[in-house]
């Protein structure tokens, strides 16, 4: 009876309406049948019956019922977002992401999709996002990595004190540093394959011996180097900046035998007066700063 009654109803008010069930497709529905779906579930009807009788899915129904819940209609009202508004807002959400890269390169992609959902209410695939970022220029990248410990404070001050204390030739500094190599170093890190497919290499994982190189470069070219097996630590570095570079050390073979130096390095401000270094704690050494002072270098040769 209550169905019977329901069909004459539902003929007045959709007067295109067939009985019976009907396949709906991507057809559009109305705003009456949607409200007569969730008229019917609130009154109790069974779903397959509301569904079966207006021709609609159980998906569309639940969708119908969510709408009405968060919007009181069961029309989605439209995005107020449209035309040029929206693409303003596109260019601004892709200046936002610009600007979190520039403070953080490191990011995955699915953070910045948190980011965007939790502090500008927008929800975006990974798939979506990698393409508008590649659109506006932010690609992927191997990471350059930056020491942590760099001050720029401290690297402002020195180029300050060079541009004020210097010629500007360069004549003045010496640069020292270390590197290192062992049986994995050898190998290129990047290479090419066909697309899907992985480019492999053979290559060793065990390290073998390790060698250490310490060199000082004037703007001429090397003026010492040294080798080690392993690693330089503190009173490696200081031996061979003060045995090698501040002064070589040989030996005259006259009737007294008595040593001789030939400096490599002079007062300030000569050439070849200043030493410098990174921050690297090996070179962190008050007893190295001591014997650089007493030898005439330059005051300032402090770490940077």
């Amino acid at each position: 009876m209550r169905l019977r009654v329901f069909v004459r109803v539902a003929s007045r008010v959709l007067p295109n309406w067939e009985r019976g069930p009907t396949t709906i497709g991507n057809r559009r529905i109305s705003e009456d049948v949607k409200l007569i779906a969730l008229k019917l579930w609130d009154q109790g009807w069974e779903i397959e019956d509301i569904c079966d009788i207006l021709g609609v899915s159980r998906a569309s129904l639940f969708r119908w019922h969510a709408i009405f819940e968060e919007h009181g209609t069961v029309i989605c009202p439209p995005s107020p977002l449209k035309g040029q508004g929206l693409r303003v807002l596109t260019r601004t959400l892709i200046q936002a992401c610009k600007d979190l890269f520039s403070q953080e390169t490191d990011l995955f992609l699915d953070e910045v999709v948190a980011w965007l959902a939790l502090t500008h209410d927008i929800a975006i695939s990974t798939s979506t996002l990698s393409r508008n970022l590649a659109e506006a220029g932010l690609t992927r990248k191997i990471l350059h990595k930056i020491a942590a410990e760099r001050d720029e404070e401290r690297r402002r001050e020195f180029r300050e004190l060079v541009h004020n204390n210097f010629q500007g030739d360069g004549s003045e500094l010496i640069f020292i540093d270390e590197t290192s190599k062992d049986e994995r170093t050898w190998a290129h890190h990047y290479g090419r394959a066909m697309s899907g497919t992985q480019a492999r290499f053979a290559d060793v994982f065990v390290r073998g011996d390790r060698y250490s190189l310490v060199a000082a470069m004037a703007v001429d070219g090397y003026i010492a180097a040294d080798v080690v097996e392993g690693s330089f630590d503190r009173d490696l570095f200081s031996q061979f900046v003060i045995e090698q570079v501040v002064c070589f050390v040989f030996f005259t073979w006259s009737f007294s035998h008595i040593p001789s130096q030939l400096p490599s390095m002079n007062p300030f401000p000569a050439e070849q007066s200043v030493i410098v270094l990174d921050n690297c704690r090996i070179h962190q050494n008050e007893d190295l700063e001591a014997a650089l002072l007493q030898a005439g270098m330059f005051p300032g040769h402090h770490l940077v």
